[in-house]
């Protein structure tokens, strides 16, 4: 977007009000999934400090995942300071709880909480056994004409009862089902002149709270990583959702008059073109300047154009190093789309698995595999792994619903039913899977950043 359009765009907000004397104009700006992308932070500042110079009751809005996804952040040696320090700088107001915070461990998030100038909020969290400081449910923002907009925020659980995170990171903490405390809220939040949502539940979640629960006037999502140009409307409530990685700033522009929201609109500014602020420029160089994280390990001689290639690369990369039979990679876990022909740096490795968990083993049965592969996918209603010396066949009906699967070795053989197979294992889903043979896992002391690093210096090496 030109400096003109963003500018058109600010001029139509100036003059989308009312034309009563007691119209109030709120603006709630958000982003959600940044995963320490700090690179469009100089964009994101340039746009921020443009609807600002021009607009009152101005707010701004994460809705969670603010960790894991950039080396520079995520191995500074305190461990996710630069995003919090940017953010600080950039005056967010408020922050959702995504799966992704607890990344660093528990007292860490603790410190960096510590750090921000803004409030971190969850309602579906109880930390009293936990190192994990409680966190409120909502906040209460007051305009200067008495208007009072309540902001109340839920965290996605999984299957498991926990977020999307390594199980090992929830020692002592309790979740909720965030439909069930969401409504639980609703008396004591519809005292105030608006009720807002700032959810990390997907999208498909937040559009059925709008559909349960019609006292909320507006959802602010986060986690699937959606990109919603315009609000989607059910009956009352606005679901909005601003992709991910800091390519858009979302913009929702609600109109008061008197204490009565007569309208609510949104939309998405995509930062990739606009100027940059200098001073925020320069503050992300310096956070990036770490020549540690810029030796070379490979030279890779073609590209890998899709995240199912790279995927099958660190599976193979896994089996190998730990001597495997078999090895699973879920595609969640695959944080690089592709991987562009040139050197590859530490710090690739490190953008493409930013988790760096442990492998674990197992000696499984064909139908422990099966039972890990069947719920690996009801995850996600799909097949979920690339897989290193298996080929596995998902048959489905009309209705999605995993009918039938079928198991070939790499040499086209169908598994032997007596012979266990030695498969490797991220710890991620070693922990957060429910499946037959999962009380076998032994520890095998090596990460995967370690493995892929191994994997391609031998079939990249450098040139």
């Amino acid at each position: 977007m030109t400096k003109s359009i963003l500018l058109s765009i600010l001029i139509v907000f100036s003059f989308n009000a009312f034309s009563q004397k007691d119209t109030t104009i709120v603006r709630i700006l958000h982003i959600n999934d940044l995963h320490a992308k700090i690179n469009r932070f100089p964009q994101l500042k340039h746009v921020l400090d443009s609807i600002r110079k021009d607009h009152k009751n101005v707010f701004l809005f994460a809705a969670g995942d603010l960790f894991s996804g950039n080396p520079f952040v995520d191995k500074y040696e305190k461990r996710g300071w630069p995003l919090i320090d940017l953010m600080n700088d950039l005056e967010f107001d408020l922050s959702a709880l995504g799966n992704h915070e607890f990344d660093y461990g528990q007292q860490i998030l603790n410190e960096r909480r510590d750090d921000a100038k803004f409030d971190f909020i969850c309602a579906n969290i109880n930390t009293k056994q936990a190192i994990l400081n409680q966190l409120k449910p909502y906040k209460i923002f007051s305009i200067s004409n008495g208007i009072k907009i309540a902001v109340v925020s839920v965290l996605q659980i999984g299957r498991n009862g926990l977020p999307d995170s390594h199980p090992k990171y929830f020692e002592g903490i309790e979740f909720s089902d965030p439909k069930v405390v969401i409504k639980s809220y609703k008396k004591e939040l519809k005292k105030y002149d608006m009720q807002i949502a700032l959810t990390h539940l997907g999208v498909k979640l937040d559009r059925d709270l709008a559909k349960t629960n019609q006292w909320i006037d507006l959802i602010i999502g986060g986690h699937s990583h959606t990109i919603l140009e315009s609000p989607e409307v059910y009956g009352h409530v606005k679901v909005t959702q601003a992709g991910s990685n800091v390519k858009y700033l979302g913009v929702n522009t609600i109109t008061f008059v008197g204490k009565k929201i007569i309208q609510i609109e949104d939309c998405l500014i995509p930062l990739k073109f606009q100027k940059k602020d200098s001073v925020i420029q320069a503050k992300v160089n310096a956070f990036s300047n770490t020549p540690a994280l810029q030796r070379q390990i490979a030279s890779i001689t073609y590209k890998i154009d899709s995240p199912e290639e790279v995927g099958q690369l660190m599976a193979n990369a896994y089996r190998e190093g730990l001597d495997a039979d078999i090895a699973f990679q879920n595609i969640g876990g695959v944080r690089t789309k592709y991987i562009l022909e040139g050197p590859m740096k530490l710090v690739d490795i490190m953008y493409l698995d930013p988790f760096n968990n442990e492998i674990m083993l197992f000696e499984l049965t064909k139908n422990e595999i099966l039972s890990f592969l069947n719920y690996s996918f009801s995850v996600r209603h799909k097949p979920n792994q690339l897989i290193s010396g298996l080929q596995a066949n998902f048959i489905s009906n009309d209705r999605g619903e995993l009918t039938k699967l079928i198991l070939i070795d790499e040499y086209g053989n169908k598994l032997n039913d007596n012979k266990l197979y030695k498969v490797a294992i991220n710890s991620y889903m070693a922990s957060s899977y429910r499946f037959k043979g999962k009380e076998k896992a032994e520890y095998s002391g090596v990460s995967s950043n370690d493995l892929l690093i191994k994997y391609f210096a031998k079939y990249f090496p450098i040139k």
